[in-house]
């Protein structure tokens, strides 16, 4: 696995400040402190955007040449790959926290601004995706695995079949039992390499991805609302 190149990380980190800042062109809406303060942040937050992207991607690739080699996968066990998973969780639920925070230091014109609505979509979109894609090169050598079990579980089926038909077209009954019973044991194999996983993660971390996606909602919706000035008493 490549040393992280930490020049190349800053750049990533200075491209994500750069564009938050070509995007909104704060110079030509700032009249006060508080909104110098959102500049700031918004900049560290974009930066670390563009940071977290970088590593996302580079993680990607070292996943992609590891899962190149020939490696021996279990496709009855995945477990042993959830520390992948929860590694992309982590980079997800980092984007997800940045996100959130950003939206805190908003103002009510900002937030309602379509634009705006859209530019946070997109990142919460993103934030999929790079959870997704930072996996795909596990799930590509899952797939690949299942498909190689199959093609041999469909050769045992095609040769025992093609034994058990010219043993009965011949009146050999002596050990026809015992294949139909080889016949039977490898469908049900096969039926169990079909319904193994392709993807190395399970129910819980669906779940907690789903759950931190709706934080930056609830945070626009409670930012919102307190800036409107919605009273819930009479």
């Amino acid at each position: 696995m490549n040393k992280p190149n930490r020049l190349r990380e800053w750049v990533a980190a200075l491209i994500g400040a750069v564009f938050w800042l070509v995007l909104s062109q704060p110079w030509s809406w700032v009249d006060q402190w508080k909104d110098t303060y959102g500049i700031v942040t918004n900049v560290i937050m974009f930066g670390l955007l563009g940071w977290l992207i970088y590593s996302s991607i580079t993680g990607s690739q070292s996943l992609t040449r590891l899962s190149s080699q020939p490696l021996k996968l279990d496709i009855f066990d995945t477990g042993q790959l959830i520390p992948i998973a929860r590694s992309s969780l982590g980079v997800s639920l980092a984007f997800i926290g940045g996100i959130s925070i950003s939206l805190i230091f908003q103002t009510q014109k900002n937030l309602r601004e379509w634009n705006t609505i859209t530019i946070y979509a997109v990142l919460v979109l993103a934030t999929v995706l790079i959870f997704f894609l930072s996996m795909w090169s596990v799930h590509s050598a899952m797939a690949g695995a299942k498909r190689r079990e199959l093609a041999l579980v469909r050769k045992n089926l095609v040769d025992a079949s093609c034994e058990l038909k010219e043993r009965a077209a011949q009146g050999r009954l002596q050990g026809i039992k015992g294949l139909s019973s080889t016949i039977a044991a490898w469908i049900i194999y096969e039926r169990r390499v079909k319904e193994a996983p392709e993807w190395p993660f399970n129910a819980g971390i669906i779940r907690r991805l789903a759950a931190s996606v709706l934080v930056p909602g609830a945070v626009y919706l409670i930012k919102v609302f307190s800036t409107l000035g919605f009273r819930f008493s009479p």
